[in-house]
């Protein structure tokens, strides 16, 4: 039965005539004797009056506030409740700057009318099945509501510079095998790291990158000197030099700048070939991109995620796949921009 269930019952019992009722003051002096031990607080008459008087929407934000109080209390005192649930997720109320996240958590779910739901589904939750699909999808048999769950995906924010992603918290709270690192990275999944990525994000890098980088190196003197910016989209750059100087010259110099900028990438995805056109360079500069992040932290899979809940995990192994069949888009590298997001 629901704690706030348990509540209302003995409030009624306690009542001269069983009915309860927040317009009568001293059946309302009852109601809160029963929630002193857990609020903490006594209540006096200012106050009685005050709730008695006021509007009806009032008076169900003050039942929605003793409902979240009384289940926090109850939860936080239980060895297997939510709260004990959530630490051996490495949820935590400081993992995000300015959020209690585990009472955030918490309220999501009581707002929802999803607490109880929740509360059955995490004694056997179900393991993450990596793949394609969506959120919603799998947790659908949860009866946990699908506004809770985007609520969730959607919790985000910083900790001393650090970010904690969207969908981070949700794969972490909603599967068995998923948790919160709790150390460098963002989730571990049956021992691998799982690194969460959303609209926006990058693959590691700087937001901005000195002109001087580029404009110093020989890939964008060689622009210059046959008209073509530097700053700009460096696929249409080495597509627009293909042709004009000896395609191996270019490759050399191609791989040289890129070596500078990717260290760790997989330059197999590199080749004269992939010089010819603008759709294949841009692919293959992709590829760098990614395959230079996922080496340079040791990353064994991505989770790429939507504010819906909709994503598809890969490893470093799959990241030609999923370029080349444009399950990722990233905006376009340039000069000024070696490290964009994900679109």
């Amino acid at each position: 039965m629901k704690v706030i269930d348990n509540i209302l019952l003995e409030w009624s019992y306690r009542c001269p005539d069983g009915i309860v009722d927040l317009n009568n003051s001293d059946k309302v002096k009852i109601l809160f004797e029963i929630l002193k031990p857990l609020l903490k607080e006594d209540i006096d008459d200012d106050i009685l009056t005050a709730l008695i008087d006021a509007n009806s929407d009032t008076k169900s934000q003050v039942l929605n506030f003793i409902k979240k109080s009384t289940s926090k209390a109850v939860e936080k005192n239980s060895d297997e409740g939510f709260y004990a649930y959530l630490k051996s997720k490495n949820i935590t109320d400081n993992m995000i700057d300015g959020v209690n996240v585990p009472e955030r958590i918490h309220d999501i779910l009581i707002d929802n009318n999803d607490f109880d739901n929740f509360n059955k589904y995490r004694k056997t939750p179900n393991p993450f099945p990596g793949g394609l699909d969506s959120l919603s999808k799998i947790l659908a048999n949860t009866n946990i509501s699908s506004k809770s769950i985007f609520e969730i995906i959607n919790i985000d924010g910083k900790k001393k510079g650090a970010g904690v992603g969207k969908g981070e918290v949700a794969l972490a709270l909603f599967f068995s095998d998923v948790r919160k690192s709790p150390g460098k990275g963002d989730l571990e999944w049956n021992g691998d790291n799982l690194e969460v990525k959303s609209i926006g994000a990058r693959f590691g890098g700087e937001r901005e990158v000195n002109s001087s980088v580029i404009l110093g190196s020989e890939l964008g003197k060689t622009a210059e000197q046959y008209d073509f910016n530097p700053l700009k989209r460096l696929d249409a750059v080495i597509s627009g030099l293909y042709g004009e100087i000896d395609s191996k010259k270019l490759y050399d110099i191609v791989v040289d700048f890129f070596k500078n900028i990717y260290p760790n990438a997989d330059f197999n995805y590199l080749s004269i070939d992939s010089l010819k056109n603008i759709t294949d360079i841009r692919k293959a500069l992709n590829k760098l991109y990614i395959s230079n992040y996922m080496n340079s932290e040791n990353i064994q899979h991505i989770t790429l995620i939507n504010p819906t809940g909709d994503y598809i995990v890969f490893t470093p192994e799959q990241i030609e796949n999923i370029v080349d069949k444009s399950t990722i888009t990233i905006n376009s590298i340039s000069g000024t921009n070696l490290y964009p997001q994900i679109k």
